[in-house]
């Protein structure tokens, strides 16, 4: 059923399978990952809730999509962009409900009613969408899982295993309850809510909002809490610095150094007098720059926060604002993740290395994350713990403004951007008055020497770090943010000479750019284009000298076995690298389809090539789901009319292939190879840098 707002819907799962809506998974988001845990605990939440609330509706979550047009297909299709585990796995329910649910069962008829097939596919991930279909026809054909989704074949026996038992709980159970009430509920009374984003949105912007929302809220505080119960109640003046700073480095989305709750002369002791200095050396000194402020402040245990919610009230985060802040632009810069996900960076960038591994940058893991860490700590360990996490927190906090991208919004405009805060004393370059401005981080005219090419080092560390992200833009799991903020944690280095510095000098330019490419290289070498991919950690954290690299790795520059998209990006990085005169304007963007430039089903049947050619990476590129639905079937002439606008092309390789096919007039077979040829060679060049 659809509320008044046309673009949410709430749909029961039968309505869900029944209507003729279809979903694609996009190549940018996760496999699928659900575990047992997960699965059971999904099931048995609905048989828990179907026994004590029968009468009500359980909703289950939302689906987030962006709905495409597809000339291919008669039905709606919509882009996932949140909740593809969750649809996923009630594909996989649906599919074990087929060939498990006996005929006797009650609810076995209306199963059939309402579904026929799974209603979801995935972008460029043939063996995910072998296995759903071989799951749906499973019974019928002998399953081939040589090639499977191992995580959704195995998703299927857990389903089989957890309806079982759940069957055989309402066998021999006390309650007049049955299995096939249950199954009715689950599939009439579980209501998702499916919200679509407005057409047109600026994908950009949606990310940005959508990675940087509020609903963890609840946890930040309450971990907070737990930390200040940490510290001792004799202890005012620390547990009031902690909480000042706890609540500048939760304002996520401008620069911590202008927070209202740091005063003048405090902000010039721990940021130096330019405000682009990190000073303090441990948390003892970053204390004592709090000391001069010493009003104590009220805070509530986390007893209070779990058993007595209005006490909150009583907390007092007032400060007075500075006078040079008064001016302070809250919506000009919007950060890349939110506080949760940037506070389980700061745990995992804190802890031992030999401890990194059990850090997930998963969110909705923030409080257990921070639980097993201290768990086996006594008093005194954990008070230390509190203070020197803050301290650290900080002190990347400050690193993440300074040397990470955000998004800047002045001028009607928007675009990616590596910028410090610079505070200017008055009568300094004539000035009247004391104020701040940003400006870019890096001195521009230095300038790379790599394979003899003059681009702004500054402009190659924004576009590679704006190619991480557009890479990998969903909020969790983003590992190349967790491998920088570790680099900079680790280089970063206060020198007093920086006070009297136009540019800080904490981080040297070259060093970091070159970390960069070496990541860029070690994701691709180690775990995309290699055989056996390594986890993130082990190629962030260790030695990967005696690790096979790079085997056999043009088996994964062809359609269906490209595992990420930063693939895509890096060659569109090689380009632009090599030619900076040519790929100014060029900035990445929130790219999801890979489009085959010569069509796989062109209008014409007789037009069709060979797979081996057609699917090889000389004839994809990476463009939006809206360009690729709505010109997927056109041949490559058609398409370049489409583009004549430069502005509407969206990487540059797709321009490379234009321009090749503007200089040689057709794009067939020859011109596919040839092109497939090139990209070969950049990548091995690049691969072999190491």
């Amino acid at each position: 059923m659809s509320n008044n707002n046309e673009l949410i819907d709430f749909l029961s799962l039968r309505e869900l399978f029944l209507s003729d809506d279809r979903y694609f998974i996009p190549v940018y988001q996760r496999n699928y990952e659900w575990q047992e845990k997960h699965i059971s605990q999904l099931l048995n939440d609905v048989r828990d809730y179907y026994l004590e609330e029968e009468d009500k509706n359980y909703y289950i979550g939302t689906l987030i999509v962006n709905r495409t047009k597809n000339s291919e297909y008669t039905y709606n299709t919509f882009e996932t962009i949140d909740g593809q585990q969750r649809l996923t796995t009630f594909n996989i329910i649906a599919c074990a409900l087929k060939f498990s649910l006996k005929n006797e069962n009650l609810f076995r008829k209306e199963f059939d009613s309402f579904f026929k097939q799974p209603i979801l596919k995935f972008e460029s991930r043939i063996f995910a969408d072998k296995t759903l279909n071989q799951l749906h026809q499973f019974g019928k054909i002998s399953p081939d899982f040589s090639n499977a989704n191992t995580k959704m074949s195995e998703g299927f026996e857990i389903v089989k295993h957890v309806l079982k038992s759940i069957a055989e709980d309402f066998k021999t159970g006390q309650s007049d309850r049955s299995f096939s009430g249950y199954l009715h509920y689950l599939f009439n009374a579980v209501i998702l809510t499916r919200v679509q984003v407005p057409q047109g949105i600026d994908l950009n912007h949606y990310f940005e909002i959508m990675n940087t929302r509020g609903e963890q809220l609840e946890k930040h505080e309450v971990l907070k809490s737990r930390l200040l119960s940490y510290l001792s109640s004799d202890e005012p003046a620390i547990r009031e610095a902690f909480n000042k700073i706890w609540e500048a480095c939760s304002d996520i989305h401008n620069y911590v150094q202008t927070h209202p709750n740091f005063s003048t002369a405090l902000r010039n002791n721990i940021f130096g007098k330019k405000w682009f200095s990190f000073r303090p050396k441990n948390y003892q000194s970053l204390f004592l720059n709090f000391k001069e402020n010493n009003n104590t402040e009220i805070f509530i245990s986390f007893t209070d926060l779990v058993h007595n919610k209005s006490k909150l009230s009583a907390i007092n985060y007032g400060t007075k604002q500075n006078q040079e802040l008064d001016e302070r632009d809250n919506d000009r810069f919007h950060s890349i993740i939110n506080f949760e996900n940037f506070l389980l960076h700061a745990l995992k960038t804190y802890v031992a290395d030999d401890l990194i591994k059990n850090i997930s940058l998963d969110d909705k893991r923030l409080l257990t994350n921070f639980e097993s860490y201290t768990k086996d700590m006594s008093i005194e360990e954990k008070n230390k713990f509190s203070k020197k996490f803050i301290f650290h927190l900080l002190k990347l906090r400050f690193l993440f403004d300074q040397y990470v991208l955000k998004r800047e919004y002045a001028n009607n405009k928007d675009h990616w951007c590596l910028k410090m805060i610079r505070y200017y004393m008055k009568g300094e370059n004539g000035r009247t008055n004391a104020s701040f401005n940003y400006v870019n981080t890096f001195n521009e005219r230095k300038f790379s020497t790599l394979h003899n090419i003059r681009r702004s080092l500054h402009d190659e560390t924004l576009i590679l770090l704006s190619m991480f992200h557009v890479s990998n833009p969903t909020v969790i799991y983003k590992n190349w943010l967790f491998a920088v903020l570790n680099y900079l944690n680790k280089a970063y280095s206060y020198e007093p000479s920086s006070e009297e510095a136009d540019k800080p000098n904490g981080i040297e330019l070259t060093d970091y750019c070159d970390f960069l490419r070496n990541t860029a290289t070690h994701f691709l070498g180690y775990r995309y284009l290699n055989e056996q991919p390594y986890e993130y950690d082990d190629i962030i954290i260790f030695d990967m000298d005696d690790c096979t690299y790079a085997t056999n790795w043009k088996n994964y520059l062809t359609y269906g076995n490209i595992r990420n998209n930063l693939v895509f990006n890096y060659i569109d990085y090689l380009y632009w690298l090599e030619q900076p005169t040519k790929r100014n304007d060029f900035e990445f963007s929130f790219r999801s389809s890979v489009e085959h430039f010569y069509p796989q089903n062109p209008m014409i049947d007789k037009n069709k090539i060979e797979d081996k050619v057609l699917n090889s990476i000389g004839n994809l590129c990476l463009i939006s789901a809206s360009k690729n639905s709505s010109l997927s079937n056109y041949m490559p002439k058609a398409k370049a009319d489409h583009y004549k606008d430069s502005n509407s092309k969206e990487s540059i390789k797709q321009s490379v292939m234009l321009e090749i096919l503007g200089t040689e007039k057709e794009w067939n077979k020859s011109q596919i190879e040839k092109h497939e040829k090139e990209i070969f060679e950049k990548i091995e060049t690049a691969l072999n840098c190491i």
